[in-house]
């Protein structure tokens, strides 16, 4: 058996209880014992991984969270050697699986932590300064276009995935490490999401600041955004 070959055979049997363990593996009768060590621990790091990029999922869901990991982690075993990004397909699993109720404020809980999540982990940029913009020339300006710094992000929400994050997160004892600089309602719809000054950060945009932001992230020139 060459070496892909056993890892391989292990990999299967580590991500499918039913499948026999390897053939390389002794054969003993501490054996089966042994090798479920091996089991709990991949299916338990995957579980922390899920609870590191969803908190306030974890805390709405409590005692059902892990069972929402373990459903998920069949569906989707991971296939990265990292687990930083593992997890993505978490709300659109939710919208569909019928043992979570309120399934849609759940999805939509989980879509917005992700959301901040990415945001994060964004590649740094340095947006333009007051200065800078200060200084074009007025000539200029109609046909200016203008390019998102990489952690910017849309957010629609419909559900009320929003203010449970944020209620979730008022009622956490922990130093919090998102900040909300948005208005005081808690119901918006149109919500942007960003990074800045090692925050990640949010607020609630008006339907016409929506349009003319989507506008601006598509390189339209100011003039049309104006318009």
């Amino acid at each position: 058996m060459t070496l892909a070959e056993l890892q391989r055979s292990f990999q299967g049997a580590l991500l499918h209880p039913d499948d026999p363990l390897p053939s390389c593996v002794p054969n003993d009768p501490s054996t089966p014992a042994r090798f479920e060590i091996y089991r709990h621990g991949y299916h338990r790091r995957l579980v922390e991984a899920l609870g590191s990029h969803y908190p306030m999922l974890q805390r709405h869901l409590v005692d059902a969270f892990p069972a929402l990991c373990a459903r998920f982690i069949d569906a989707h075993p991971s296939k990265d050697t990292s687990l930083e990004d593992y997890g993505e397909p978490l709300s659109a699993f939710i919208s569909v699986d019928m043992a979570v109720p309120d399934a849609a404020l759940v999805a939509e809980l989980a879509e917005f932590e992700w959301t901040l999540h990415r945001a994060f982990r964004s590649a740094e940029a340095s947006p333009a300064t007051i200065d800078a913009i200060a200084a074009v020339a007025p000539e200029t300006w109609p046909t200016l276009t203008f390019k998102g710094i990489p952690s910017l992000r849309r957010f629609e929400c419909r559900a009320g995935g929003v203010a449970r994050w944020q209620t979730l997160k008022a009622s956490s004892h922990g130093a919090p490490t998102l900040t909300d600089v948005g208005c005081p309602g808690t119901h918006g719809t149109h919500w942007v999401v960003w990074r800045g000054h090692g925050a990640v950060r949010f607020m609630a945009i008006e339907p016409n600041e929506c349009r003319a932001l989507d506008r601006t992230l598509a390189s339209r020139p100011f003039a049309e955004v104006c318009a």
